[in-house]
């Protein structure tokens, strides 16, 4: 069976056999012969247009001498293969079904239930990433599997989304909204652009949290300021001192940036960033709640 390597919002990855792309072709032919008239409806390219497409690929896989190819399809071109896994599914009668094709109902019938997946994870991040372009509250993607935790600085809340892949275990999908809290001179919020990030890089984010909350007066001292939590493209984490509250509570000094552009000529990558307080309960809590998420 067919299998999905990534997916990103605009094209997905998929493993392929010859034997593989042989069945859509065939698909094609019988979809073809029972409804002649309405196949460019109701699969949404013409028949040509669907067995060059797939004539390609089987071209470029014989090619490689290899058996097994990763293609990339795009957001069109993996809807070409649900429309025809439906019709052969659910939409049209096939006699003979496995002598002709190759594969039974049910095996057909499972290739259909992966494709939908696959176009269904496309378009959560095609929404997240379209719903990234508007900061507001009011725009934060609507992503119904996406789980979020937040980190809570004295003055600002950094609000992590995140999305697990049906395509890896080992990759998840993350969205930041940075919120500036109210003030006289400035209140606003600002959201990163979703990005799939390693499982292992937050695990590496969590224990150096973690550490160095278990660090001694005397240790956290001795640290270089600014003292690295984490630091990578899609966000930096920085902690410059840490003091005790009022209420006899200890706390850190925050640097949090995210990334604002492509800096002309590569020299510095420009980011926007803020600096705050925040206690070391906050960050436990912070650190709890991803991995909680991480280990669902």
């Amino acid at each position: 069976m067919m299998k999905v390597a990534t997916i990103a919002y605009n094209n997905v990855a998929i493993q392929l056999s010859v034997e593989e792309v042989e069945f859509f072709l065939k698909l094609v032919q019988e979809v073809q012969q029972v409804i002649p008239n309405s196949f460019t409806t109701r699969v949404a390219v013409s028949p040509r247009q669907a067995r060059g497409f797939f004539e390609s690929i089987l071209q470029e896989i014989k090619q490689s001498g290899e058996s097994l190819m990763t293609i990339s399809f795009s957001f069109q071109e993996i809807f070409l293969l649900q429309h025809l896994l439906n019709e052969a599914c659910h939409g049209i009668v096939i006699n003979d079904f496995q002598i002709k094709l190759g594969k039974s109902q049910e095996e057909t019938k499972e290739l259909l239930h992966c494709v939908c997946k696959v176009t269904k994870e496309m378009e959560g991040l095609k929404e997240a990433r379209r719903a990234s372009y508007m900061p507001s509250p009011s725009n934060l993607p609507k992503l119904k599997e996406a789980k979020k935790c937040c980190l809570e600085a004295d003055g600002y809340l950094i609000t992590f989304y995140i999305r697990k892949l049906m395509s890896s275990k080992n990759v998840v999908n993350l969205f930041i909204v940075l919120n500036i809290g109210t003030t006289e001179l400035v209140a606003f919020s600002i959201s990163s652009v979703p990005k799939p990030i390693e499982v292992e890089d937050l695990c590496a984010l969590i224990k150096t949290c973690e550490q160095y909350i278990e660090l001694s007066d005397q240790e956290l001292a001795a640290l270089e300021s600014p003292f690295q939590i984490f630091n990578s493209s899609i966000f930096q984490l920085h902690t410059l001192e840490t003091d005790i509250t009022s209420d006899n509570e200890k706390y850190a000094i925050v640097n949090f940036m995210l990334p604002l552009a492509h800096s002309r000529h590569s020299i510095v990558k420009p980011f926007i960033g803020v600096k705050g307080a925040v206690t070391f309960r906050n960050i436990c809590s912070f650190t709890s709640s991803l991995r909680k998420i991480l280990t669902e």
